[in-house]
Order: C-alpha cells, then sequence, then structure tokens
C-alpha cells in the first residue's frame, strides 16, 4: 500500500524525514494496528527494515513538498524525485555515454 502527502514549503531534511517517518507510522496504524514506529535499522546497502518485523517490509522518501511510504509482504522501494529541466551535465555524470548520447 502507498500513502503519499504534501509538506509545507521550507522543512530542513531532518524535518522532512521526520514527516515522512509520521506518515510511516499512520500507514502502520492503519494497515496493521501497529501504534508505535518499531526500530528501524538498516541493511549493510542502506535498505531500512523493522528488527522486529521481518516479515514486513517498508520503504519511505521525501522530496522539497511531499512524502511517501510503502508498506508490503514483499520487498519494496519508493523514491520521490522533484522534476528538474533536463541537464547534459548530470546526464553525462550518472550515464554511460551509450545511454544520454
Amino acid at each position: 500500500m502507498i500513502y503519499w502527502r504534501t509538506m509545507e514549503e521550507g522543512l530542513k531534511k531532518a524535518e522532512q524525514t521526520a514527516f515522512a517517518r509520521t506518515l510511516l507510522l499512520d500507514a502502520l496504524r492503519k494497515e496493521y494496528g501497529i501504534t508505535r514506529l518499531p526500530e528501524i535499522a538498516r541493511t549493510p546497502h542502506g535498505k531500512p527494515y523493522f528488527l522486529n518485523y521481518p516479515e514486513l517490509y517498508f520503504n519511505y522518501s521525501h522530496s522539497k513538498h511531499a512524502a511517501a511510504c510503502v508498506l508490503s509482504k514483499q520487498a519494496v522501494g519508493i523514491d520521490l524525485e522533484q522534476i528538474r529541466n533536463y541537464s547534459e551535465k548530470t546526464a553525462q555524470r550518472f550515464c554511460s555515454q551509450g545511454e544520454w548520447v
């Protein structure tokens, strides 16, 4: 299940993360009756997971104006990005020559 909300503009990164985690808790409450945010750990690759709920997969993301989270019984991910104009410099940085030519 995917949940998302818009955020007020001007929040700092830590505030955006807190907003996303609050959204995650709201989703957990609605879907599973979980009333406290479970302890979150990270895999060696940085993927978050719940220590005490290994059967429950989740991910969350935030950008300048919104936050989103996803809950599942299978591995999931979600990523919000602000839409920006195309930048050849950015394409060259992240893509192979064959991908951006």
